[in-house]
């Protein structure tokens, strides 16, 4: 972007260039028309970029869309394709934040599959061990039919019994 559109205005500057009331700039840059607006020292600043962005000022000529300009017609034929390149930047721009989104969508995407994927495995994995460990019998000495029949545990139940006790 050109040097002369990062200029910063006051919000009086920004109405007489405009051609509007400094109320009118004042309630554009509350709705946030003006986003690179910055406070120094309790003084509110408009960069002229964001006064053409908004509409409010001709990119060009500096002048607002209704003041007609006053330029010969190579002059006008350069402006026009000044500004042309300048929206050719600014679409290449968006269309790179654009791309770089798609590619972090992507990898965020890549990264809940995996971890999905991990679960299922590690709830399968959970749940073999367990019907393999009530698939085993258990077979007790028939000289003490007295005892009573003990539950069958998980490998890990057993560790945190046997841990209890010690």
């Amino acid at each position: 972007m050109d040097d002369h559109l990062d200029q910063l205005l006051t919000i009086a500057e920004a109405a007489k260039l405009t051609g509007v009331a400094k109320t009118t700039i004042t309630r554009a840059r509350a709705r946030g028309e003006f986003p690179r607006a910055q406070q120094k020292q309790g003084t509110w600043y408009i960069p002229i970029g964001d006064l053409v962005s908004s509409g409010r000022l001709d990119t060009i000529t500096h002048t607002t869309p209704e003041e007609p300009a006053s330029a010969t017609s190579t002059q006008d034929h350069q402006n026009l394709v000044h500004a042309l390149e300048l929206e050719k930047q600014r679409a290449h721009y968006a269309e790179q934040q654009l791309h770089q989104a798609q590619q972090l969508i992507q990898a965020k995407q890549d990264t809940i599959d995996a971890l999905k994927t991990t679960i299922n495995a590690l709830e399968t994995t959970q749940q073999k061990q367990l019907t393999t460990t009530q698939e085993i019998p258990h077979s007790e000495p028939e000289t003490k039919p007295t005892n009573p029949p003990t539950e069958r545990h998980s490998p890990l139940q057993r560790i945190t019994q046997w841990l209890r006790r010690g």
